[in-house]
C-alpha cells in the first residue's frame, strides 16, 4: 500500500455490547484520514480501564482485514458498511484534508440492501461509512465523536509529502482525464469534503476541531472515550466473579452458533439424555469436529424451550479459569446456590419465612 492510499484513511473497531447484560464489550467503528500510528497509542490505557471494570476491550482495523482480491471484486464497501453496522452505536470519524477513495460503482445487490446508497453515488467510502454509521441514525448521537485536523497541518510536511495529505489530482486521472478535467475533479472532491464536515457540524455532534498533531489526537480521544465509559460503565457497576464468567462462557457458546447447520439425532440423543435421570453423558471426537458447537447449540436452543430450568455451559478453553477443576466445582456450586436461593425467596413468601436462612442452611446441606 503506498502512502497515498493510507493516507486516504484507515478504520477501527473496537470492542462492548453493552445491551446485553452477560456480555460487557466496547464496540466503536473509527472513521481516519490520517498516516494512522495514532490513537492505538492510547488502547493500552483504555484497555485498561476497561478491564478494571469488568468490560472487554478489542479493536480491528479494518483496512487490514480488507484483502486485494477483494478489494478488485469491489467488495470494500459492503464490508466497511457490515463492520459499522456490527459496531453501533460507537462511531469515531477523523478528517483532515482529503475526501477520501470514490468507488466507481456501486454494487446493486448492496443497493438492494441498503436502499439509501442510491442517491449517494459519487460519493466517497468515507462519506458513506459516515452517513451509514452517524449522520443516518438518530440514536448515535451520545455514542459518535469526530476529530477535524487543523487544515494549516500541511504547510509543516516537507514538499514532498505534501501532496499525499492535500486533495490534488492523482497520477490515474491524470493520465486519463487530463490535468485539466483532474483538476476540476479534484476541486469537486474538495467540495464534497468541506459540505461533510459541515454537515457533521451540523448534526450537533461532539466536533473537536483544528487539532494539530498526534499527541493531541490522542489525548481527546483519550479524553472523550475515557469519559463515554465512565457513564455507561461507573466504579461500582462491575459484575461479580461468577456473572463475569458466566458471560465469557455465553459468548464463547453464542460464537459457535452462528453457522451451524445441526444433526437431528444429536439433538434428540442430549434431549433424551436431559429428560431421563441415568449416569452422565460423555461426548466423544476428534478434535475440530464440532463438540463444543454441537454442545452449544443444543444447550441455546435447551434452555429457550425450558427457561426454568437451571442450565450450566462452561467450556475448557473459553476462559483462563476454565480448566481449574477447582474454579469449575466452586462455579457450579455458587450457580446451583444462586438457583435454590431464587426458589426459596418464594417459598419464604409463601411461608413467611427468613430466605437468607434458608439458603444458608439449604446449601450447607448440598455441600455436605
Amino acid at each position: 500500500m503506498d502512502r497515498k492510499n493510507i493516507g486516504q484513511g484507515k478504520r477501527f473497531v473496537h470492542g462492548l455490547e453493552s445491551q446485553e447484560k452477560s456480555a460487557r464489550r466496547w464496540i466503536a467503528a473509527l472513521k481516519s484520514s490520517w498516516l494512522f500510528p495514532s490513537i492505538p497509542v492510547e488502547f493500552p490505557q483504555l484497555r485498561k480501564l476497561c478491564e478494571s471494570r469488568g468490560v472487554t476491550w478489542g479493536e480491528v482495523d479494518l483496512r487490514w482485514g480488507v484483502t486485494d482480491e477483494q478489494r478488485a471484486e469491489g467488495k470494500v464497501l459492503p464490508i466497511c458498511l457490515e463492520e459499522i453496522r456490527r459496531c453501533r452505536p460507537y462511531f469515531i470519524g477523523l478528517l483532515s484534508e482529503r475526501y477520501g477513495w470514490v468507488p466507481d460503482e456501486v454494487p446493486p445487490e448492496l443497493i438492494e440492501r441498503e436502499p439509501w446508497l442510491a442517491e449517494h453515488r459519487g460519493h466517497s467510502v468515507t462519506e458513506l461509512e459516515i452517513l451509514h454509521g452517524v449522520l443516518n441514525n438518530p440514536q448515535m448521537a451520545d455514542h459518535a465523536f469526530f476529530y477535524f485536523r487543523d487544515p494549516s497541518y500541511v504547510n509543516s510536511l516537507p514538499p514532498a509529502i505534501r501532496e499525499d495529505f492535500e486533495e490534488t489530482p492523482t497520477a490515474g486521472e491524470i493520465k486519463d482525464f487530463g490535468l485539466e478535467q483532474a483538476k476540476r475533479r479534484a476541486e469537486e472532491r474538495k467540495q464534497k469534503r468541506k459540505a461533510l464536515k459541515q454537515g457533521v457540524r451540523m448534526s450537533a455532534l461532539p466536533v473537536r476541531e483544528n487539532y494539530v498533531d498526534l499527541q493531541t489526537l490522542g489525548r481527546l480521544v483519550l479524553e472523550d472515550l475515557t469519559g463515554i465509559i465512565n457513564r455507561l460503565f461507573p466504579e461500582g457497576s462491575q459484575p461479580d466473579p461468577l456473572d463475569r464468567e458466566a458471560a465469557e462462557h455465553e459468548a464463547f457458546a453464542r460464537s459457535r452458533t452462528g453457522a451451524y447447520i445441526g444433526r437431528r439425532e444429536y439433538f434428540a440423543a442430549l434431549d433424551a439424555h436431559a429428560a431421563g435421570d441415568g449416569p452422565p453423558l460423555v461426548v466423544l471426537g476428534e478434535s475440530g469436529l464440532g463438540k463444543s458447537a454441537l454442545l452449544a447449540n443444543w444447550a441455546m436452543r435447551y434452555r429457550a424451550a425450558h427457561p426454568d430450568e437451571l442450565l450450566l455451559m462452561h467450556f475448557i478453553g473459553a476462559t483462563p479459569a476454565s480448566a481449574d477443576w477447582a474454579a469449575m466445582v466452586r462455579r457450579i456450586l455458587c450457580a446451583t446456590q444462586r438457583s435454590l436461593r431464587q426458589v426459596l425467596e418464594l417459598i419464604a413468601i409463601v411461608f413467611q419465612g427468613d430466605a437468607d436462612q434458608l439458603a444458608t442452611t439449604s446449601y450447607t446441606r448440598f455441600g455436605e
